[in-house]
């Protein structure tokens, strides 16, 4: 869900602390109950058997055969271990204000906070926006998974401005997401799990490109078709093999098309929609402190649900308040 309420002239923040976060993640059901969503071989047969050429079936075993499946389990576990590496005071970026996503970052800085004592008395506040830190002390920033780097790379371009360390931790990367952080941001300190690299290397990319005797055009259709793939002809090295049990990425970072068809249960955002009613509840409050102001509200929200039901509750909800001017929610 993206959100954005505002009036006529300021951004609205919902100036969270650490008792906040203490009290959201002690009120939520942070962990995700064990269930297989490994890669099915008969769904792998039947896959391969839609493909044409050897070549294509060749390419696409070797994507799943190099696959990493990354159960709630492992991720907690890495997780728990990249955030005890952190060493000093810091403040915690939970960005949830302006038009910010509610995601799995946010889940998993619950879950840290949750089951690491010493990951929550090391924490001095809770940041939304870099603009607003009343401090030197470090900036810890926490994700899922580097792919190409680009979604930490918008993170990091946020504090351009500010003299904090900046520490990013991240369970699962590739060495080139890392290589570039490091290269643009010299000067943040990357904690990683464990590292997981594209199926093809640049070069090993362009003889496999050139094998197929294809336009480029014709080439990209080829691979998102048969493999699920976008814009391979620039990015294929940055495609990484490896799902989760609360999400498989989009086809700019992973093989999704593969990994639809082939494990043997979708990965659900469960647990991070949850976070994310709870959130809403917290924009509510902030949206009635606009009371006083006799300013237009304008809510946005961006949400992956067809449920028709539930689209009509939130409509209804959302309109009730008499200083919400417009109500937009985009499904996807």
């Amino acid at each position: 869900m993206y959100y954005n309420i505002k009036d006529a002239k300021n951004q609205s923040m919902i100036n969270l602390t650490v008792n906040d976060l203490d009290e959201l993640s002690s009120s939520l059901d942070l962990e995700m109950k064990p269930c297989d969503r490994s890669i099915d071989p008969y769904l792998v047969k039947k896959y391969l058997s839609t493909l044409n050429t050897g070549k294509e079936k060749e390419f696409a075993q070797a994507i799943i055969s190099n696959t990493k499946y990354i159960s709630f389990s492992i991720l907690k576990d890495t997780l728990l271990k990249c955030v005890s590496q952190i060493k000093l005071k810091f403040n915690l970026y939970f960005p949830i204000c302006s038009v910010s996503k509610i995601g799995s970052e946010h889940w998993l800085m619950l879950l840290a906070w949750k089951n690491s004592l010493i990951f929550r008395k090391q924490c001095l506040s809770i940041l939304e926006n870099p603009k607003y830190i009343g401090n030197d002390d470090p900036i810890v920033i926490i994700d899922d998974c580097m792919y190409s780097g680009t979604h930490i790379h918008n993170f990091l371009s946020a504090f351009n401005d500010l003299n904090n360390k900046l520490i990013v931790v991240v369970p699962f990367s590739s060495h080139r997401a890392a290589e570039e952080i490091s290269h643009d941001y010299p000067n943040v300190k990357l904690i990683i799990g464990e590292y997981v690299d594209p199926i093809l290397t640049d070069s090993q990319f362009c003889i496999f490109r050139e094998s197929f005797n294809l336009k480029v055009d014709n080439f990209n259709d080829l691979m998102l078709n048969k493999f699920g793939c976008w814009d391979c002809e620039e990015s294929l090295d940055k495609h990484i093999p490896i799902y989760f049990d609360h999400k498989i990425a989009n086809n700019c970072c992973t093989f999704k098309g593969i990994y639809d068809q082939v494990i043997k249960q979708s990965p659900t955002r469960s647990k991070i929609l949850e976070i994310d009613l709870v959130i809403r509840e917290l924009i509510l409050e902030v949206g009635q402190s606009f009371k006083m102001t006799n300013s237009p509200i304008i809510l946005w929200m961006h949400i992956l649900d067809k449920n028709p039901e539930l689209l009509q509750l939130l409509t209804t909800q959302y309109s009730l308040l008499e200083q919400i001017e417009e109500v937009h929610i985009i499904i996807e």
